[in-house]
Parts: structure tokens; sequence; C-alpha cells
């Protein structure tokens, strides 16, 4: 079932980004081509589809987008960041959560599957807005409901980290002097992920 696929897909996602973010360190940009075609042979990447200039999130988009479509998730990307230069690990660690979450989110809904990812560079500021078809939320007891974006831990888990790698996320926009907060709709059926933070970790 569609639940059983995502933790097969996930296993395998662990082991592609360890070697497509060891390729990224390395700058080895012909090695992340040849390893994401190598892969794109067995899943129909969508390799002709360049999102971005950044390597390391070009690679995760192709990746992601790839099984949203194999999913039925409709999906738009508007992602421009420019000749961002920025630790790739913290790339991986912001895209990679926010879109794992948001593509299980949409295996759990029966109807329209959707998500929506923007993101832009604006100055030395990175600036993420993700949007997906959501059916509901476990709140935290840190939930407020007179707030329209909420903290990681207003949300309980329903993986096996912990909320959802919500944590994860504000830890690295914390260190990069920036914020990460989150908003379900339930009118809507809408879960908004909105990340602010620099390129580079500020200084205590």
């Amino acid at each position: 079932n569609d639940m059983e696929n995502a933790r097969r897909q996930q296993h395998d996602l662990t082991h592609h980004l360890t070697v497509i973010f060891q390729k990224c360190q390395e700058k080895d940009i012909d090695g992340i081509e040849a390893y994401l075609d190598q892969i794109a042979k067995g899943n129909q990447l969508l390799l002709h589809q360049q999102f971005c200039q950044n390597p390391c999130v070009n690679s995760l988009l192709q990746y992601y987008i790839t099984r949203a479509q194999e999913n039925n998730i409709h999906t738009e990307v508007m992602v421009d960041l420019g000749k961002l230069q920025m630790d790739q690990n913290v790339l991986t660690i912001l895209f990679g959560n926010t879109l794992e979450n948001a593509i299980l989110s949409n295996l759990a809904i029966p109807g329209d599957r959707w998500l929506r990812v923007k993101a832009e560079l604006a100055g030395d500021r990175l600036a993420i807005l993700e949007e997906n078809a959501c059916d509901h939320i476990l709140p935290s007891a840190k939930y407020q409901s007179g707030e329209e974006y909420q903290r990681y831990d207003a949300f309980q888990s329903v993986r096996s980290t912990n909320h959802y790698g919500l944590s994860t996320v504000n830890a690295v926009c914390e260190k990069y002097g920036g914020s990460a907060r989150f908003r379900y709709d339930e009118a809507s059926h809408t879960f908004t992920t909105r990340l602010l933070l620099s390129t580079t970790p500020q200084k205590k």
C-alpha cells in the first residue's frame, strides 16, 4: 500500500542522500549527475527537469517531485536560488525533512493530493515556503489555538522521529539566525511550512 511504499522509498532515500551529500561536499558535479542518471534508470527520475541552479537542492527536488508524481500528487515548484552558496548538509535537512513530511501527509489522503514549493534568495537570506494537502494534525500541549503560525513543538510526531523532523529543521534555522514556523488550516486542509534564515551561521 501507499504507506509501505513510502517506508521503502524513505529507506532508499537515506542511502541516496548519503551518496549525493558526499559528492556535494566534494563538489563533484559530474559525479552527482552520473549517480542520478544511474538512479533514474530504475526510478524514472525527472533528470530533464532543472528546478534551480544549486546542484544539491536540484537533486533533492528531482527525487521528491518524482516521488510525488508517482503517487498522483499534483506539484508546483517555483525555486529561484541564484548562485546560492550554503552548507549542503543544511540544505538537505531543510528540503529533505519538509518535503518528506509533505509527501507522507499527502499519502494519507484518498482525495486530491497536491504540493507547492517556493524558495528564493534575497541577498543573504533564504526563504522557503511549502504548502501541501493535509487531512489532520496531532497537536501537542504546546499548540497555541489563538496563533496562526506555530513552533515545531506544537505538533506531535506521526513518524519515528520527533515532531515530524521539525525539531531538526528548527535547530538549523535558529543556528542560521532565522525561524521555522508551521500552520494547519482546517478549513482548506492545508499544512504550511515557512522557513527564513541567513545563508551563513550566526555568531553567538
